[in-house]
This record gives structure tokens, C-alpha cells and sequence, in this order.
């Protein structure tokens, strides 16, 4: 007797009984620019970070985006020309990883790491937004409490503070 999870020998896969033979990447692009174009419609700032697997020039990606006014934010900062290389193996000079912004989102600054330098063999990319383009308005600066010090060159103090901590160790049981 079979169990109920095993299927006979001849039946089709679900996924393959669609015979959707299209590239699943061009399908994951398509699928991906509908959702944009919903959260765009809906009034959502949109940021998208990420490596592409392919040249953020070509029509695929940069025609998505520009479809919908995402602009690079790397590139509205710095020469496109002038753009590195983003992965290490990488030796045309490729760029395939990006950050795109709609319209209000304003970069400061931003840029890239070397891609040698972070696990992965990518480029670190990096950019500081600006509250108020990101949240509509500047959030108030933070309140920094004030904070006794220390006085580490005291050792009846530091005793103090030891044995104090201890305590609160044992009556919260973080090493039992």
C-alpha cells in the first residue's frame, strides 16, 4: 500500500502541469513591477536595494524602474561612467548591484565598498537618507540622559558596583 503522500509514477509534478515555460526570472521581474506599481499608486516611498545578476543598465532592470521613477540612487550621486566593479569574480567591470529610490527619497551621500572586502565577494552599497524624505517630516533629536561615570580609579566604588551587580545577576538568574 502507498502512503498518501507519494504520488503514482506518471503523474505530472503540479508545478509542471501549467506548462509555464517561462524564464523564471523574467517572471519574478514582472511579478515584482506589478507589486511596485501597486505600493507606488498606494502613496508608499519605495527603496529596493539589491544585487540584479545582471548590468543595472540593462533594459530588464533599468526599464523597470525608470517605468516607474525609481531612480538610482548611487548614480544620481556619482558617474555612472565611473561606477566599480561589484563583484569580485567580475572582471568587465559589471555593475549589478544598485539602490533605487522613488523620487522623494534623498540620498546625502552614498556609495560602495570594494567588493573583495565583505563575505560574499559583493560590494557593500550604503546610503544615508533623510529622515523628512523618508517619513515626510524630521524626527526631534533624541534625548540623551545624563549618566554618571564610573570612577573606575576608586576601588570602594568599583567594589560597589561589582557586588551590586552580582546581586541583580543571582536574583535574575543569568548565571545559574
Amino acid at each position: 500500500m502507498k502512503h498518501p503522500s507519494e504520488k503514482p509514477k506518471n503523474e505530472k509534478d503540479s508545478r509542471q502541469d501549467k506548462d509555464d515555460d517561462r524564464s523564471p526570472r523574467k517572471v519574478f521581474l514582472a511579478d515584482f513591477e506589478q507589486e511596485l506599481e501597486k505600493w507606488i499608486a498606494a502613496g508608499n516611498q519605495i527603496i529596493v536595494g539589491g544585487d540584479v545578476n545582471e548590468l543595472v543598465h540593462h533594459h530588464s532592470i533599468h526599464g523597470m524602474f525608470s517605468r516607474n521613477s525609481l531612480q538610482n540612487l548611487l548614480f544620481a550621486n556619482h558617474d555612472s561612467t565611473d561606477a566599480p566593479n561589484t563583484y569580485f569574480r567580475n572582471k568587465q567591470d559589471k555593475v549589478i548591484d544598485g539602490i533605487w529610490a522613488t523620487p522623494r527619497i534623498i540620498a546625502t551621500r552614498c556609495g560602495y565598498t570594494d567588493p573583495n572586502s565583505s563575505p560574499g565577494g559583493h560590494s557593500t552599497f550604503w546610503a544615508d537618507i533623510t529622515y523628512a524624505s523618508a517619513l515626510g517630516h524630521r524626527l526631534p533629536d533624541p534625548i540623551i540622559p545624563e549618566a554618571r561615570c564610573l570612577k573606575l580609579y576608586d576601588s570602594k566604588v568599583t567594589d560597589k558596583y561589582l557586588d551590586k551587580y552580582e546581586q541583580l545577576l543571582q536574583e535574575n538568574r543569568v548565571c545559574a
